[in-house]
């Protein structure tokens, strides 16, 4: 289902696990919208806002990531409301918890067989559209943002098709990648000096870039592979 601005997908090998997800995913949404209204300029802000205390769970990790990667809080706040959504799945004893809010991935898989993540480039054709990331198991979460300064719904002011970061958790992936798409109307030195630097932070594993027909990859960026329809999110699922 979709709830206003909100479009998910959340999948695991567990029902339960499932449950637990919709549940705190639309608990965390209600969080931002009740902060949001009383403080209404963190909605407006394109710069990091500093922490307060009275800043509920989801809102504190949009401040965080956004501060790391110097962009306004809003920039995470669809990996944030993701990350907290796949936490409550592990808390379920769920095994494979994913959590897709509006492109922003929250992932921890701790089954035995890899889970395939689907890319979108947008309309250029520099690469195919079947096109997709093979994510290992792994115990620890993992974070997957995609920002396009050509496509969606998002405020770019870049011109990428395509930046994806990879990194500690969702809310982190969706500050960084915000933050390297707005910069893409750099030289192609430049950018990759800049996707050099990202990757200074801890918190950053990889980067992927589609920039009109070149593309840039730099870090631990997972397999490339192609991807149908039917490899993406073969699990108990529930679409928000």
């Amino acid at each position: 289902m979709v709830v206003n601005e909100t479009n998910a997908v959340i999948a695991s090998e567990l029902e339960k696990g499932v449950v637990r997800g919709v549940e705190a995913l639309l608990r965390a949404r209600e969080e931002v919208e009740e902060y949001v209204c009383k403080h209404p300029k963190l909605l407006l802000s394109l710069t990091p806002t500093p922490l307060k205390v009275d800043m509920p769970e989801t809102v504190r990790k949009m401040v965080v990531a956004s501060k790391l990667a110097g962009v306004g809080p809003m920039a995470a706040v669809a990996g944030a409301i993701a990350d907290v959504a796949r936490r409550e799945m592990e808390k379920a004893g769920a095994q494979i918890c994913l959590v897709e809010n509006g492109g922003e991935i929250s992932l921890v898989n701790r089954s035995n067989k890899p889970v395939y993540v689907g890319l979108f480039t947008g309309f250029s054709g520099v690469l195919p559209f079947k096109l997709g990331f093979k994510i290992k198991p792994q115990s620890k979460p993992l974070g997957i943002s995609t920002s396009s300064a050509t496509y969606g719904r998002g405020v770019s002011f870049g011109v990428a098709d395509a930046v994806t970061v990879f990194a500690s958790n969702s809310a982190v992936a969706d500050a960084f990648s915000t933050f390297i798409c707005n910069e893409t109307r750099r030289s192609d030195e430049e950018l990759k000096s800049l996707i050099r630097k990202t990757l200074e932070f801890s918190e950053v594993f990889g980067v992927f870039v589609v920039k009109g027909k070149k593309v840039f990859l730099a870090g631990d960026v997972p397999e490339l592979v192609k991807v149908d329809k039917d490899s993406l999110f073969s699990l108990t699922s529930e679409v928000i």
